[in-house]
């Protein structure tokens, strides 16, 4: 496989994509009916047949379990003249959802920046914040019973003078 892939051989549809979506990839100069051999950071991707014209066409999805920011696209074939290695290459970003800090915020894991309302995730505190407050309102309403109850046996004893 030569190295650097010819970054100009290869182009996806879209530089930027939310995990769930798919992206084209195209590239050109290979020998007509050979395979390409497509990677994705390195791993495996599947192949394409290349088409009378020495180009071909490839989706390329990335799934829930995806992994968020930058994706290396590469394929490897042989050029036109049928012997020489060649290899495209063409970058995209996935997007990805925070899930659980109040939803659907996309997040650019290379820019530095996310979303703004939600983009917090959650920790599991809620809960205890819920039993902290029912124990107080309980505590409050327990006290306000035993007060009702020493004034009203207060008033109903008969008085002596």
């Amino acid at each position: 496989t030569p190295y650097p892939p010819d970054p100009s051989g290869g182009t996806v549809s879209t530089g930027r994509l939310p995990v769930g979506d798919c992206v084209t990839f195209q590239g050109g100069g290979f020998a007509p009916g050979t395979k390409v051999s497509l990677t994705d950071n390195g791993a495996p991707a599947g192949t394409a047949v290349v088409g009378s014209d020495g180009s071909f066409s490839a989706n390329m999805c990335f799934g829930a379990k995806a992994t968020c920011g930058a994706h290396h696209l590469v394929a490897n074939g042989i050029a036109t003249n049928g012997i020489t290695p060649r290899s495209v290459s063409a970058d995209v970003t996935v997007l990805c959802v925070i899930q659980g800090g109040g939803g659907g915020d996309v997040t650019d894991p290379g820019s530095g920046i996310s979303g703004g309302y939600g983009s917090l995730p959650r920790t599991g505190v809620e809960w205890l914040l819920a039993a902290v407050t029912l124990g107080a309102v309980a505590t409050v309403v327990g006290m306000l019973l035993t007060a009702a109850g020493t004034f009203r046996r207060g008033r109903s004893r008969p008085r002596t003078s």
